[in-house]
């Protein structure tokens, strides 16, 4: 039987439209931040492990989005440099292991 989610009221739901709208706008400046080169790619890796507002919304970043933020990175280079490092796009930042944020580090600065 499938689990039934839990109901909300419209208050609670409001409440929970606006963080998520908040939250897309952070990951939002910090992808333009790095973009821009105000911000490195592992300040951004960095920033997804603090205990703080942005940094539980960027830890829901993927890491696809992230590289393709960086300037001079596209699809192709993004993809080829994380096919070398055994990781896949589509995983959120505060998913990566160690091994991997050193890897993206070093590709990546």
């Amino acid at each position: 039987m499938a689990a039934v989610p839990p109901s909300r009221t419209a208050v609670q739901r409001q409440a929970a439209a606006r963080a998520a709208v908040e939250a897309r706008r952070l990951r939002a400046d910090v992808k333009n931040q790095v973009r821009q080169g105000y911000v490195s790619c592992s300040q951004v890796i960095d920033m997804a492990f603090e205990d703080s507002d942005i940094g539980r919304a960027v830890a829901r970043m993927t890491i696809g989005e992230l590289l393709l933020s960086v300037p001079g990175v596209g699809p192709a280079r993004a993809d080829t440099q994380l096919v070398a490092l055994g990781i896949r796009g589509d995983r959120r930042l505060r998913a990566l292991g160690p091994r991997q944020r050193d890897g993206l580090r070093q590709v990546f600065w």
